[in-house]
């Protein structure tokens, strides 16, 4: 039996169940879509970060920047804070003090958002190789024992060489946690994948198992 409009009830019901269809496989694609755009943006802020390093040691004869301990007009300062008040990254304030945040750079875009989704707030989303420490003599991860690294003191191409990780601590808001990522890479923040920037600046977007499957990737000697 057809309505005013000319319809069956059947053709009404064969129309909404598509669309019902239609929206079960365009939602997760769009979803897809959207996580690989936030995963791009985070590859694209290491490649800047990688960069940023590659100026640094050229001006530093070749040294890294400390992990946590910068020392500048008597304050200390973390690696990306350092960076972003020595102009080595752009759209920052060249003024921030120790212990805020460095800027947008240093925020992977989707861990942003799983923070605010949680009610939390975070200072950074990439850490620098802790282990890079024990090329100064030291196997300790301590603020204590900060040293810089020298960039050829790697025995391993630097291709082949880990620098900075996705990272975070216990918690996703631990935020002192991520500076250094010794045991904190974030391995899974896009599906089952993390992004990674290597020595010699480039970035790769790799499962766990991959970029453990290089002891070297970790450890520079």
């Amino acid at each position: 039996m057809k309505n005013k409009y000319g319809y069956t009830l059947i053709e009404i019901l064969v129309v909404v169940a598509i669309a019902f269809i239609l929206i079960a496989v365009i939602i997760p694609a769009v979803n897809s879509v959207q996580k690989r755009g936030l995963q791009a943006a985070c590859m694209s802020n290491m490649k800047q970060i990688g960069f940023a390093l590659d100026l640094y040691v050229m001006d530093y004869d070749y040294y890294y920047p400390k992990i946590f301990a910068n020392t500048e007009g008597g304050s200390s300062y973390k690696w990306d804070v350092f960076l972003a008040r020595n102009g080595y990254v752009t759209g920052v304030n060249k003024n921030i003090t120790a212990g805020n945040a460095p800027g947008n750079l240093f925020i992977c875009p989707l861990h942003l958002k799983m923070a605010k989704r949680e009610g939390k707030s975070i200072i950074r989303s990439y850490g620098m190789n802790a282990h890079i420490r024990k090329l100064g003599g030291t196997g300790s991860e301590s603020v204590a024992n900060d040293i810089n690294v020298k960039k050829n003191w790697c025995q391993f191409p630097y291709s082949e060489a880990l620098l900075v990780a996705e990272s975070q601590g216990a918690t996703i808001d631990s935020n002192e946690e991520t500076v250094y990522f010794a045991a904190f890479v974030a391995w899974t923040r896009h599906g089952e994948r993390a992004n990674y920037l290597f020595a010699d600046s480039h970035v790769e977007y790799l499962t766990e198992s991959e970029i453990k499957a290089e002891s070297n990737n970790f450890e520079w000697k």
